[in-house]
């Protein structure tokens, strides 16, 4: 399924790709579909934002947009500060509902305080805390979007597919991030999302190139979930801190 979004159809396209991927899973089930990007300036935050956003407002159950990134990331887009985060969570220090802050269009953010590149000095109780508060957090919502990464990755693979991010002109960047995601994840579980392309031919020649590269030197090719195309109004709505799926549906 292509992310392909022209100049009239940013918030269509997402609700697409929520639907596509929930028909791939085969249930009406909590999906997740995390992204990790390959460099600054992909559009990874953009996308998670307004993706979650966008599967939030279409209404039915809740959405939740995950924040595993922390500065720069999905909170300090929106301009939220969640009360607690899911590191309080795991140690106990606060419940989960603490952790969940209101977005845009009824939209639940968390932020992962940084507890998955922290994991290991987690006890097996507090690993079991975290597990537990993702399973709730799927529980509760019909899809979870997290950004994330590339550390954190693995821990948030169990919620469903991890696409990296990557754009036209980070070819070398993106195979790198999908190298290192492939140490830890099962490549049956990863995809590539090419952001800020100029149109669908170079959007296919990019996602092409990698997964020629990826096929040799990593002996699979990673399937392109699609791609975001260059838009001013894009940029406009990144610079404003908005959602174009909202101020800009059409």
């Amino acid at each position: 399924m292509d992310l392909v979004r022209d100049y009239n159809r940013q918030a269509a396209v997402l609700r697409e790709l929520v639907l596509a991927r929930r028909r791939a899973a085969g249930s009406a089930q909590a999906r997740g579909l995390t992204l990790v990007g390959a460099a600054a300036g992909c559009g990874t935050t953009t996308l998670a934002v307004n993706l979650a956003a966008t599967l939030a407002a279409s209404g039915g159950s809740a959405a939740v947009l995950l924040d595993a990134v922390g500065q720069g990331g999905p909170c300090d887009f929106l301009g939220i500060e969640p009360a607690a985060t899911l590191a309080d969570v795991a140690r106990g220090r606060a419940p989960l509902a603490r952790a969940i802050a209101e977005g845009p269009e009824g939209l639940w953010v968390v932020a992962s305080g940084g507890v998955f590149e922290r994991r290991d000095g987690l006890t097996p109780w507090q690993r079991q805390q975290l597990r537990q508060a993702l399973h709730e957090l799927a529980k509760r919502s019909a899809f979870v979007v997290a950004e994330s990464s590339v550390v954190a990755a693995p821990a948030l693979a169990a919620l469903g597919e991890v696409a990296v991010v990557g754009a036209p002109w980070a070819v070398v960047e993106t195979y790198s991030t999908l190298k290192l995601c492939a140490e830890a994840i099962e490549a049956t579980r990863l995809g590539v999302i090419v952001g800020r392309a100029s149109s669908r031919l170079q959007a296919t020649k990019t996602t092409t190139a990698i997964a020629a590269v990826a096929g040799r030197r990593l002996g699979f090719e990673p399937p392109s979930l699609g791609f975001v195309a260059e838009d001013p109004y894009v940029g406009s709505a990144a610079q404003e801190r908005t959602l174009f799926a909202v101020d800009y549906p059409r």
